[in-house]
């Protein structure tokens, strides 16, 4: 379904346009003002049609990566096609994650680049949790080898094949 609608995209922006279940499509022109905006589109990143076509996306959308968004349109636009995330902050506050591809359109009279995408918003929670639980680990990890060499030890906690001594 993804690669139909991005097809559809690139040929006139049908899929942007029409409901294409689990694919988040939208359209926008070369200066980055989005020209069709689909319903998958609306619920993951709940804007409407009505209230974000017709505006420059990163400012549309509040996206926390609006230069790679600029630079894989930049390079759609130059005949390619880029893979990009694009993440935004939902008016409730809340993020939203879509990873897709943004392609330049085909077709006379079309201008622009294509994005067909799916929502990875579960997924990209659940990493910035585990980082978050690596990071809080290590911070553990650094205060109880302070701990051990404040009572003489040789205050690592790491085995030889991770750098350390072994010893405790």
């Amino acid at each position: 379904a993804l690669k139909e609608a991005l097809l559809e995209a690139q040929q006139g922006g049908a899929a942007a346009e029409s409901p294409v279940p689990g694919v988040v499509a939208f359209a926008l022109d070369d200066a980055g003002v989005l020209t069709a905006w689909g319903p998958e589109a609306e619920r993951l990143f709940a804007r409407s049609a009505k209230d974000i076509v017709g505006r420059e996306l990163s400012a549309a959308m509040a996206l926390t990566n609006a230069a790679e968004v600029t630079s894989a349109m930049q390079a759609a636009q130059h005949g390619g096609s880029a893979a990009v995330e694009v993440c935004s902050t939902r008016p409730d506050g809340t993020r939203a994650v879509a990873l897709g591809t943004l392609t330049k359109r085909a077709g006379e009279g079309r201008a622009g680049v294509a994005f067909a995408g799916v929502d990875i918003t579960a997924r990209f929670e659940r990493e910035q949790a585990t980082k978050l639980e690596l990071k809080t680990c290590e911070e553990r990890v650094k205060r109880m080898e302070e701990a051990l060499r404040a009572e003489g030890g040789t205050g690592t906690l790491r085995g030889e094949a991770e750098g350390g001594t072994g010893n405790v």
